[in-house]
This record gives structure tokens, C-alpha cells and sequence, in this order.
């Protein structure tokens, strides 16, 4: 055989094996990662668990990954990645333009949205009656309803007073007919019998019925409202006071587009902490997470409020063109549309909500 030919075999040869050494990750994989419960978490003995991490574990079973784990700040996640340093990076990670720009990203496995912590119970159930109460737009609808009242059992009293089929019917009798058919009692101790009379009680009984109707949607609506009277609710709100979040956070980024300039946390709990002990007004994260956290650690001192905006979408981040994503992407697609994915999700509770 000619010496070229030879040649020519042995450079298909390593093409190929060169082709399959860039597809096949034959070294360990570093896998960076910050804690971020429920999607990562570290036990006391350096062992990692949650939804994410989950996730990726099963992703390696599958395609025989070997990986090592290495613990870092968000910062620390994407710095490693961009400047190739580390070759996956997994936990509550967010999709963004910006980050798109130098690194990349697999199919998205989980979306959750912002949300805000505030102070819970600021007020008592007995304050907040008695502020509801003493408003001016409930002074209005009573002192409204009082005059309607009035002005029922003088038209009665008016038709009445010289009726010839019963005694004359006094104000005073009048007035107490008029409170006993709104509240839909009705005695029958006095009843109309002039057709005037008749026309008046008709007119009051249907009209009644609208302003009891009326109470008692303003009564249900304030009890709903209850536990939202603090003065930050909505997105709106959040110029109103200090605000926190975590530092290079999506929640960050986010208020600092509407011009509000949040106190930066380390952590989610040094965040919720220092809404516990009112050191700011409010706390700005990842719902899902929020929502972990406080069930699990703050549920009688922090709530959430029910605004939710700014949804985000979870994923896995890998070096620009890294060769592992393709393979990656299609484990992560048969996880997530198989049972598996809800079995890692019911690990941590989230399964009912998400």
C-alpha cells in the first residue's frame, strides 16, 4: 500500500477521534454552584441537594458525566463560566440578554417570578376595624344610609299620618317600620294601607336590600384586605420605602431600572432578616424561593405580599459554544417531560405550586 494511503488513514483516523474526544467529556466536569434553597443546598457534611442540583445529577447519571461541585457567589457562577474557568454552572440561575451575551444557556426547566417581603401582622385585627371604620369614605356610606333611612319613614309617615283604615302612624312608628324592613324583619306591627304607603314600602324594601348588599361587600372586602394594609403591596410601592435584595441579583437589576436604589444582602436570609427586625421596609427575590424560606424559617414574623412580576426563567449556564450542551439539552428535555421531574420537584415541597 502506497505511503499516502497510509498517511491518509491516519489522519482520518485522528480527525475522528479528535471529533469524538471534543463530544465525549472524558475529564471530570467542574460544576459551580451558591447555595439558593430549594434549588441548591449544602447539608453540614458538604453534601448537595435540592432542585437543581437534582436535576443536574440526573442529567449525569445519564449521559456518564463525572463531575465535581464547587461552591460559589452568583458573581462567582458566571465569572468562572465566561472566563472558562469552570464548565457548568447550576442553581436558581436566570436567563437573561446580558448574561447571554457571554455565556450560554440550555433549555429553561423552571419559571417563578419576583415577589415581595414584607413586615406580617403590622397591625391588630381590632386597629384595623377601627381605622376602617373611622375613614371618611365609611363615615360617608353610613351617614348616606342614615339619611336614606330618615327620609324612608318620613315618606311612610307622610302617607300614613291621615290614613282612615288604622290609627295615625307617628314618626317615631314610622322610623321603627323602616329599620325592621331594611334589616328584613319585618314584625308586621305596622303596615302600610294606603295605596301611597304601599308604593313607599315596595320602593324601600327593593332599595334596602341594595344597601344591605352594599354593607356586606364592604365588610367581605375589608376582611380580604386585612392582611395587605402595609404600605408597600405592589410594585408601585416600592419608591415609597428601602428596599433590599440580593447584590448583581435579577431583583436587583430590576429596581435599579426604576430608579430605585436597594441596600445589597449577601444572602437571602440576611435580606429577610433584616425585614424581620424592620431595618428596611421590604425585600425584593425570586418567589419560589422566598417562599421556601419563609414557610420553612420566618412564617410568623415576614409574608409575602400578592404581587407577582417579573417572571424569570431558570437554566443551566455553559461556556460559550461549550459541546456539552446539545447533549445536555436533550437529557434535560426527556427529564423534565417525564415523571422524574415532578418526583424531584415533590422532594421540596414545590410540586402543588409550581
Amino acid at each position: 500500500m502506497p505511503a499516502m494511503t497510509y498517511l491518509k488513514y491516519i489522519l482520518i483516523s485522528f480527525f475522528l477521534l479528535n471529533i469524538l474526544s471534543a463530544n465525549t467529556p472524558h475529564k471530570e466536569l467542574v460544576v459551580v454552584t451558591k447555595v439558593s434553597p430549594p434549588f441548591s443546598m449544602k447539608s453540614k457534611s458538604g453534601e448537595w441537594s435540592g432542585i437543581s442540583i437534582d436535576l443536574w445529577k440526573e442529567i449525569a447519571s445519564r449521559l456518564n458525566y463525572k463531575y465535581v461541585f464547587e461552591e460559589t457567589t452568583l458573581d462567582g457562577m458566571l465569572n468562572r463560566i465566561k472566563n472558562r474557568e469552570a464548565d457548568v454552572a447550576i442553581s436558581a440561575l436566570t436567563v437573561t440578554a446580558d448574561r447571554e451575551k457571554y455565556i450560554d444557556f440550555t433549555q429553561s426547566y423552571f419559571i417563578t417570578n419576583l415577589a415581595i417581603v414584607v413586615p406580617k401582622g403590622e397591625s391588630s385585627l381590632i386597629e384595623s376595624i377601627f381605622d376602617k371604620l373611622f375613614s371618611f369614605n365609611t363615615l360617608l356610606f353610613i351617614i348616606g344610609i342614615f339619611v336614606t333611612l330618615l327620609f324612608a319613614a318620613f315618606a311612610f309617615w307622610y302617607t300614613e299620618k291621615n290614613s282612615i283604615n288604622q290609627k295615625s302612624v307617628t314618626y317615631g312608628e314610622s322610623l321603627w317600620w323602616a329599620c325592621v324592613t331594611m334589616t328584613t324583619v319585618g314584625y308586621g306591627d305596622t303596615t302600610p294601607s294606603t295605596f301611597l304607603g304601599r308604593i313607599v314600602a315596595v320602593v324601600w324594601m327593593f332599595l334596602s336590600m341594595f344597601l344591605v348588599a352594599g354593607l356586606i361587600a364592604a365588610s367581605a372586602s375589608f376582611l380580604s384586605d386585612y392582611k395587605s394594609n402595609y404600605f408597600i403591596k405592589r410594585p408601585s410601592d416600592l419608591s415609597s420605602g428601602t428596599i433590599g435584595c440580593v447584590d448583581s441579583s435579577i431583583a436587583d437589576l430590576y429596581l435599579k431600572s426604576r430608579h430605585i436604589y436597594p441596600e445589597n444582602y449577601v444572602s437571602i436570609d440576611s435580606g429577610i432578616e433584616a425585614v424581620k427586625l424592620r431595618e428596611i421596609d421590604a425585600f425584593v427575590y425570586d418567589e419560589a424561593i422566598l417562599r421556601y424560606i419563609i414557610d420553612n424559617k420566618y412564617s410568623k414574623s415576614v409574608e409575602l405580599t400578592d404581587s407577582r412580576f417579573k417572571p424569570q426563567n431558570y437554566s443551566i449556564a455553559l461556556q460559550e459554544g461549550s459541546n456539552l450542551r446539545e447533549d445536555i439539552n436533550r437529557a434535560l428535555l426527556d427529564i423534565i417531560e417525564s415523571s422524574k421531574w415532578n418526583e424531584i420537584k415533590s422532594r421540596y415541597f414545590l410540586k402543588q405550586r409550581y
